[in-house]
């Protein structure tokens, strides 16, 4: 048989499942993987990473509502919920795996009568009472492994399904800070828009006023009228898109969808966004990251399962031992007096139906590759995840740091154009130009601002050490 040894990752992280059998060594490609290195990291500046990073990385917004949020869906989403069952279902197979390569004990008892001619007139001297006491022990030596195999394996599905508790609480937490800052961005939107729509409904009735007056054309009324049209369907889009986000993070909080609009209609509170990121130690994370955790653990497990297999192939020896008692009297019932046992071995090799067991050898193997394909494509997944991650994070800085700019400069145009339209230097059109272009300004900063906070949640769910 093989024996499955991987290198992974930044520096290298072995994990050896070996095999009872064979001893043949195979180097996955997790090694070549792990060591292509993260092309962004050299794009962002030392000073991009803060100094020391905290456990519970969400508390950098400062936002005591996020902060119940994340504590709800930790404690009764139905996620981690779920993982926590899965946990306990591992723990059991634990113990059942266990306790099979124990002796096994049984103890049986019969008694009974026997009451051979129904018609006779003495009934109670015909009457047979019988009673048998057995005790009978069996245990199956190990001899080749299989029961200690399959121990292993399940011992090893029980640490990866803890480790992919962790990484359901760590990727739920992800999902909730998310949620929470997109419910957060849309509701700041909205409110945006519901002031920009009382100023194009204020500035259409100026301008219809101006048209009437013959000092504006019906082409600046159809203008400002597209503006305001224009702004009810995104509002609309909006008020869907808040809907949307508040159900879902009542879902991964397992709140009611009520409870959760009252929280945001109680009080506005905006989140810090952080100037830094946390540091990114790339051991620590190829190391220890749950999913990749979890992916060995599996891998583990197949390969023990394998092993198990393998040794079925083999004979098994068993020892029975037996201590019973038989008693017959007539008319009473009869009582223990004597005692008898046994202690017997047994061979047993397959012969017929030996293919069923190659099979069985052949499945597990082929499983083995399954696993060991899924833990090459984790550990590449979560390389690759890093990379996007500092990425995202380095461009929509960027792009926030442009959207302020155009913010600041439409702010100002806005300021020039009302000063400018009381000197009578420009008209009124110009002027709820330049006031659109603010709004627009405003928005498209608040995306560019929720797109900084996704990318930051993204990176610090992958790199900070909570697990």
């Amino acid at each position: 048989m093989r024996k499955i040894c991987i290198y992974a990752a930044l520096p290298l992280m072995l994990t050896a499942c070996q095999s009872s059998m064979d001893r043949l060594e195979e180097t996955s490609r997790v090694e070549a993987l792990s060591q292509s290195g993260l092309p962004s990291l050299s794009e962002l500046p030392p000073q991009a990473f803060a100094a020391q990073a905290s456990v519970e990385w969400w508390r950098v917004f400062e936002d005591e509502r996020l902060n119940t949020l994340v504590e709800k869906a930790r404690v009764q989403s139905f996620d981690m919920l779920q993982a926590i069952a899965e946990v306990e279902r591992a723990e059991a197979i634990v113990r059942g795996a266990r306790a099979s390569g124990g002796p096994l004990v049984q103890v049986q008892a019969e008694a009974g009568s026997i009451q051979p001619d129904l018609g006779a007139d003495d009934f109670a001297g015909t009457v047979t009472n019988s009673l048998d006491v057995s005790m009978v022990g069996n245990w199956t030596i190990d001899l080749f492994g299989q029961i200690r195999n399959t121990v292993r394996s399940a011992e090893s599905n029980l640490a990866a399904s803890e480790a992919a508790r962790r990484d359901v609480e760590r990727l739920m937490i992800a999902r909730t800070v998310q949620a929470y800052a997109t419910a957060l961005t849309v509701e700041m939107r909205l409110q945006l828009a519901f002031r920009s729509e009382a100023r194009l409904i204020e500035n259409t009735e100026k301008i219809q006023r101006l048209v009437s007056g013959g000092y504006a054309t019906r082409l600046d009324l159809r203008r400002a009228e597209t503006q305001l049209f224009e702004l009810k369907a995104r509002i609309a889009e909006l008020e869907a898109m808040r809907t949307v986000s508040l159900n879902a993070l009542a879902l991964l909080t397992a709140s009611p969808p009520d409870e959760m609009r009252a929280a945001f209609e109680a009080q506005e509170i905006r989140l810090v966004l952080p100037a830094q990121l946390p540091p990114l130690n790339l051991e620590q994370v190829m190391t220890n990251r749950p999913d990749i955790r979890r992916a060995d653990w599996a891998l583990a497990s197949a390969a023990f399962q394998e092993d198990a297999a393998r040794a079925g192939l083999y004979p098994n020896i068993s020892l029975n031992g037996a201590l019973y008692s038989a008693q017959q009297a007539m008319g009473e019932f009869p009582s223990l007096d004597m005692v008898s046992g046994s202690i017997l071995s047994s061979l047993a090799a397959p012969l017929i139906g030996r293919g069923r067991l190659l099979a069985g050898v052949d499945q597990r193997s082929a499983e083995a590759d399954l696993a060991l394909i899924a833990y090459e494509r984790t550990v590449l997944n979560a390389v690759l995840e890093l990379d996007t991650a500092i990425s995202k994070w380095s461009n929509s800085e960027e792009k926030l740091a442009m959207t302020a700019a155009a913010l600041e400069a439409a702010v100002e145009a806005q300021e020039l154009a009302e000063r400018l339209f009381f000197a009578g230097e420009i008209d009124f059109t110009s002027l709820v130009v330049a006031e659109q272009s603010r709004l627009s300004a405003e928005d498209a900063f608040l995306v560019a601002r929720s797109e900084t906070l996704a990318a930051y949640v993204n990176y610090a769910a992958s790199v900070v050490p909570l697990w």
